[in-house]
């Protein structure tokens, strides 16, 4: 950062990305009424290492949903930026 530079962040996401245990970690674009299986599946799923019931969500805000809720991965959740695969 110089003087002068500008930081801009949009007001609402508009990508999702997944990781953590997953074949390709990648971005997708942001679709609010998809589920978090879809993006899973948009980066080609989870692996063999991956413990299906250790998926959290971590939404833009930060806020972090457990596997608790993430309920089969059918659950949609508006503001989400990151689906991680553990």
């Amino acid at each position: 950062m110089h003087t002068g530079d500008v930081l801009t962040f949009p007001s609402a996401p508009d990508s999702c990305w997944s990781a953590g245990q997953v074949y390709n970690a990648s971005p997708s674009p942001m679709f609010p009424a998809k589920k978090t299986g879809w993006y899973l599946r948009r980066a080609g799923g989870t692996n063999d290492v991956a413990n299906r019931k250790e998926i959290f969500v971590v939404r833009a805000n930060g806020t972090v949903i457990g596997s608790d809720r993430v309920n089969g991965m059918e659950q949609t959740f508006s503001g989400l930026a990151w689906i991680l695969a553990m």
